[in-house]
C-alpha cells in the first residue's frame, strides 16, 4: 500500500512530470495514460511539496464535468480548504470570471448573460431577417460558423468585408453587424465572445495583464490538443512573466477543429516556448494490448504529429471485430454487434434487442450534428477544399485498412495480435 498518495501511485515518467519545478512543460500522453492523474497530482505536488499557494495555481480543462472530476480528486490529495483556494474550470467558465470583473473596460457590462447556441442561432436568425438574408442562401449555423472563425481570428465585420474569401464571408460581413447589435441589446456575449474579450482586455490595459501575471503564475492546460488559436494566446499571455506553463495533450486526438481547436498549439509549444521540457507518457493503463497494437499502426501514418507510440501491459484481450457497414442506419441494424458471417458462416437473424433502437436514434442524431460539421467547415475552409480534404482523408483510411485485412481477417500485421475478424 503506498505511503504517499502523491507520488508512490505514479510510474517514472508520470513522477517526473508531476516534479517538474518551474519552467513550461508538455506532456504528451495517449489515452489510457493517466493524463488527469498526471496534472492533478501535479498541482497537488506545487501545494504540498513545494510550498505553491493554491491562489496561485490555475487549472483549466475542457468541460464542466472534467473540473469537478479535477476537484474531488484534489480533496482527496490536499483538503478540501486548500482545494477551495484554487482556480480550477474550463477557459470559458474562466474568462467569464474575468469579464464580471473588469469586462466594462472593454465595453462589457458585469451583469451579461451568455447565450448558448440555440440562443445564437435565434439571434442569427433575427439578424439575418433584419439584413435582409434568406435562409435559402446560406443557414444560421454557416453564418454564425464563419463570424466565429472571424472572432478568433480577432477580426471584426470591416476585415471580412475588406477581403471576403468567398461568398459566405461576404453574407457572414453583411449580418455581422447587426447581429452585435442584437448581443448588446440583450447584454448579452456568445461562447466567441467570452475569449475574445479577455485577449483584448489583457492586451489593452498592462495593469490588468499585470495583476492576472502575478495572481496565477503556475498554469495547467489539459486537452491542449483542442485548444484554439486564440486561447493559445490568451495562455500566452498570462504565462509572459512567470513561464510555469504545464500543458497535457494528445498529439493523435483533435476532433475540435470545426470549434476553431488548431493542433498547431502544440505541435509549435516548444517553437513558442524554447526553454520548455518535454515529457511522454506512453504507458497505456485501460486498453487491450490487441486495441493499442492495431491503433499504434494505424496512428503512425498519421500526417503533422510527434513521435509518440502506446505501450500496454495488459493481455491481449479479444480480437478487435470490424463491422463494414456501408451507412450509419446499417451499422445500427439488426442484429447488433455479435457473431460476425466470417465466424458463424450466416447472417446473424436474431430479433433486435432492446440497445439497437437507442443506436439507431443515435445514428440519426449523429447525421444531423455531422451534417452541420461539415457546413461549418466548409463555411470556414470552402466547401470544395473540406470535401476534398474529407475525400481524401477516407481514402487514406481505406487504404490503411486495406494493408490489415486479408480474406476477411484482419492480418496479423507484424505486431497486431492475432486475426482480427470482419464482421
Amino acid at each position: 500500500m503506498p505511503t504517499d498518495p502523491i507520488l508512490d501511485t505514479l510510474n517514472p515518467e508520470q513522477r517526473l512530470a508531476v516534479t517538474h519545478g518551474a519552467g513550461p512543460l508538455l506532456i504528451l500522453a495517449g489515452a489510457g495514460s493517466g493524463k488527469t492523474r498526471v496534472l492533478t497530482h501535479r498541482v497537488a505536488y506545487l501545494i504540498r511539496d513545494l510550498g505553491v499557494p493554491p491562489l496561485s495555481i490555475l487549472a483549466v480543462t475542457f468541460t464542466n464535468k472534467a473540473a469537478r472530476e479535477m476537484k474531488d480528486r484534489l480533496e482527496r490529495l490536499v483538503g478540501r480548504e486548500q482545494v477551495g483556494e484554487l482556480t480550477v474550470g474550463t477557459f470559458h467558465a474562466f474568462c467569464a470570471r474575468l469579464l464580471r470583473q473588469d469586462g466594462p473596460l472593454v465595453g462589457v457590462d458585469r451583469g451579461f448573460v451568455i447565450f448558448d447556441e440555440a440562443d445564437q442561432r435565434a439571434l442569427l436568425r433575427r439578424a439575418m431577417a433584419d439584413a435582409g438574408v434568406s435562409e435559402k442562401l446560406f443557414t444560421p449555423g454557416a453564418i454564425g460558423a464563419t463570424i466565429a472563425g472571424a472572432k478568433n481570428e480577432l477580426k471584426g465585420p470591416a476585415d471580412l468585408a475588406q477581403v471576403p474569401k468567398h461568398q459566405l464571408e461576404r453574407v457572414a460581413a453583411m449580418v455581422w453587424p447587426r447581429y452585435e447589435a442584437l448581443l448588446r441589446e440583450n447584454n448579452a456575449l456568445d461562447f466567441d465572445d467570452l475569449i475574445v474579450k479577455p485577449v483584448r482586455l489583457l492586451e489593452s490595459h498592462p495593469d490588468i495583464r499585470a495583476a492576472a501575471q502575478e495572481r496565477w503564475k503556475y498554469i495547467h492546460i489539459d486537452e491542449y490538443q483542442d485548444t484554439s488559436a486564440l486561447q493559445g494566446k490568451f495562455v500566452e499571455i498570462l504565462v509572459t512573466k512567470h513561464k510555469n506553463l504545464f500543458v497535457v495533450g494528445d498529439i493523435d486526438q483533435c476532433v475540435y477543429s470545426w470549434r476553431s481547436a488548431t493542433i498547431e498549439n502544440l505541435l509549435e509549444f516548444e517553437k513558442t516556448y524554447p526553454d520548455a521540457q518535454t515529457i511522454i507518457l506512453e504507458q497505456n493503463y485501460r486498453s487491450t494490448k490487441t486495441i493499442v497494437d492495431a491503433a499504434n499502426r494505424i496512428i503512425e501514418v498519421n500526417k503533422n504529429r510527434k513521435e509518440k507510440r502506446s505501450v500496454t501491459q495488459n493481455p491481449d484481450g479479444e480480437p478487435i471485430t470490424i463491422h463494414a457497414a456501408l451507412s450509419a442506419e446499417q451499422e445500427a441494424g439488426k442484429g447488433g454487434i455479435g457473431k460476425s458471417e466470417h465466424e458463424t458462416g450466416e447472417a446473424a437473424d436474431g430479433e433486435e434487442d432492446e440497445s439497437s433502437e437507442d443506436v439507431r436514434k443515435r445514428a440519426a442524431k449523429n447525421r444531423w450534428i455531422l451534417a452541420g460539421v461539415e457546413m461549418q467547415n466548409a463555411s470556414r475552409a470552402g466547401a470544395a477544399s473540406h470535401v476534398n480534404k474529407v475525400m481524401g482523408a477516407a481514402e487514406q483510411l481505406i487504404e490503411i485498412a486495406g494493408q490489415f485485412v486479408t480474406g476477411g481477417v484482419l492480418a496479423d500485421a507484424g505486431k497486431v495480435g492475432g486475426g482480427l475478424p470482419v464482421q
